[in-house]
């Protein structure tokens, strides 16, 4: 779609393109050689570029990175300057959901990657190794983009009481937290993404105007809004070791968030695709009783039996 949009409108030299190419699986970047993975990696490119009927992209992202290990690979590394070199790509970059702040730290060391791509939203806004990575990281060049912006998940709906839900009936609240994130001096730019009308004009008026309205100050400064944030998964991880059973429980919560919240279901089943199959939602049927827990209190076993119904 937006490579036959910007072709008809003769607007391609108008626009920023980024790409994202999953490096793939770890188990199975484990068992491949570096030639291989370049070889991949780039083919994956070129189909991208073939979708988006252009010759090259603005920025190409790692997709998926939330180890500094993976930014380490021979592999990936020869196909993203190959990228660059062969002008398929004009900068390189990665993004990253799951150890955010590591992989922060590394890039601004490394010098490698000229943008990140990288969740952060408001109720991250106690998270001072991400914000001072994120710091790091504009200080050495970097240019981050935010995604994950509108924190919109269940937080909300399962924290909130029924007086202060009033908060979520109207737009207030979308612009708000685009604008926090916007505010951050270390963000570049943002992605909250959209897909009807009604989300691009509550997110649209933003990029003109960031000055917060007496009603978003109100929200953003009330305590019942604090206090149910710590409902929002941040995707730290810590609630992977609590599943006897193996499962990735933070790329499951994930994947419940694509389908309940943004009601986006082929991102949903990218993000299961990703996960090795013996730590799918297949390795979380055996359990009479969901032992997952989250250090923050995020109702996982909901969630997860959520996801599991929608494939009932």
């Amino acid at each position: 779609m937006v490579g036959k949009v910007l072709k008809e409108l003769k607007a391609r030299d108008q626009a920023i393109i980024a790409t994202k190419v999953p490096p793939g699986r770890p188990e199975m970047i484990d068992q491949m050689g570096d030639k291989l993975i370049e070889e991949e990696f780039l083919a994956r490119l070129d189909q991208s570029l073939a979708r988006l009927q252009t010759d090259h992209v603005d920025i190409l992202y790692l997709h998926g990175i939330g180890d500094p290990e993976m930014l380490k690979r021979p592999g990936l590394l020869a196909a993203i300057d190959k990228a660059k070199k062969t002008k398929k790509a004009s900068f390189v970059g990665f993004s990253t959901h799951r150890g955010m702040s590591e992989c922060l730290e590394f890039a601004a060391q490394d010098g490698r990657y000229d943008v990140i791509l990288t969740s952060i939203n408001y109720s991250m806004y106690d998270d001072q190794a991400l914000l001072q990575a994120m710091k790091k990281a504009a200080a050495a060049g970097i240019g981050l983009v935010a995604m994950k912006t509108q924190c919109k998940q269940a937080w909300y709906r399962e924290a909130q009481p029924a007086e202060t839900k009033k908060f979520y009936e109207g737009d207030i609240w979308h612009g708000a937290l685009l604008k926090w994130a916007l505010h951050l001096e270390s963000v570049t730019t943002a992605v909250p993404g959209y897909t009807t009308f009604e989300q691009l004009e509550a997110d649209w008026p933003v990029a003109f105007n960031l000055d917060y309205t007496p009603d978003e100050v109100k929200f953003l400064a009330d305590r019942d809004v604090r206090l149910a944030l710590g409902n929002a998964c941040r995707q730290c991880g810590g609630c992977a070791v609590s599943c006897p059973s193996g499962a990735d429980v933070p790329s499951l919560v994930r994947a419940h968030m694509y389908a309940a919240d943004y009601g986006n279901f082929p991102e949903m089943r990218r993000a299961l695709d990703e996960i090795p199959t013996a730590r799918g939602l297949q390795a979380c049927t055996g359990c009479g009783e969901c032992r997952a827990a989250c250090v923050r209190g995020v109702q996982i076993s909901r969630r997860l039996a959520e996801l599991k119904a929608i494939f009932a």
